[in-house]
Parts: C-alpha cells; structure tokens; sequence
C-alpha cells in the first residue's frame, strides 16, 4: 500500500512536470504539453502557431474575465474544455468569487458547503502538486496516457535477501502522456 501511495504522488507530480525531473525519466507532464513556446513532440510552437497552447502569464489575482479569455480560446468549433485544474489557493479564490453570486431557494442547501465548483459548466479541481499560480483549462479528447504493453506496474516475484527477514519486490512501467492537438490546451500562469 506504501509502494502505491509513492507511486500515485510520484504520477501527480509528474503530471504538472516537464518531463525533465528523475534524470528525465518522469512523464512528459503537463508543464511541457500546456505552453505558448518551446518544442513539444518535436514541433516547435514558435514556428508553428498552429501548435501553441493557450498561455496568459500577466501577473495578477484571479479574475472571471481571465478565466473566460482562457475558455474561449481554447474552445474551437464544438470542442471546449472538460476539466479545470489548479491549486487550492486559487481553487479558494474562485470558490471566494463564486459565493456572493450563489443564491439558493432550498434552505437545505444553503449552508455554502459546495462539494464541487464549476466554471461555464465544467468541474474545477485542485491537486497538491499543481504548479503555484497555475490554472490549466484541459480538453482530454486530444491528451492520451500511452503505456508501453507488458509494462503497466508489473511486480516482480518476491526477492529475499539471505541476511533479512525482509522481502522486497520491484515495479515497473514505461509510458507517457501525450497530446496531438496542443491548441485545445490553455492555462493562466502568475495568479494569485
């Protein structure tokens, strides 16, 4: 249970990465799929605007316009983001937003104990490992997570060293996460 506790914190922070953290064995996160710039799949952004992501990184607090802005353009014909997510401090700024607005008729529900949020009828999340001052605007349909055949955390047989009353086993698995259409993907960076 340990050893699946680590991996699973291992894969979120891997998540948000770059793809260049543990010696450049981690995944190709988000931190590399989700920009305005640089090299993704071997396709440089700069050259091919048709490859950016949404990226807005004016410093500042977070603000409905800014959301709407980043919705908008990543929302192309009839596909628009699925998934919104950021970290607690922002995910509390929005939900700070959201409450003077919310008015409720059913006084069962008025204690303001909101199990979820959503932004233009997509859910908002937050994760620990999100970037700082980042909110990413996701569209799942063009991401996949490509795992190698044979290689989805295969455990090893038991392994008992003749000096321990131990026994350890090993994992494994290889794989990445990928996008094929970066544009569909958007965030706003330097928030607070």
């Amino acid at each position: 249970e340990q050893a699946k506790m680590s991996l699973q914190d291992m894969f979120a922070e891997d998540l948000f990465g770059d793809g260049t953290a543990d010696s450049g064995n981690a995944i190709t996160g988000l931190g590399a799929m989700v920009e305005a710039s640089g090299t993704y799949g071997n396709i440089a952004k700069g050259t091919y605007s048709w490859w950016q992501s949404y990226e807005e990184n004016t410093a500042g607090a977070l603000n409905e316009d800014d959301m709407r802005i980043a919705f908008n353009s990543v929302s192309h014909n009839r596909t628009k983001p699925e998934l919104i997510v950021t970290t607690q401090t922002l995910y509390q700024k929005y939900e700070s937003l959201v409450v003077p607005a919310y008015r409720t008729e059913d006084r069962r529900i008025a204690d303001l104990g909101f199990d979820s949020l959503q932004f233009k009828g997509v859910p908002i999340i937050w994760d620990d490992y999100c970037t700082s001052g980042v909110m990413f605007f996701l569209n799942s349909e063009f991401m996949k997570l490509r795992v190698k055949s044979g290689e989805d955390f295969v455990w090893t047989e038991k392994r008992e060293p003749t000096n321990q009353l131990v026994f350890t086993m090993l994992t494994s698995w290889i794989g990445n996460l990928t996008c094929n259409n970066c544009r569909h993907q958007g965030k706003l960076t330097a928030r607070t």
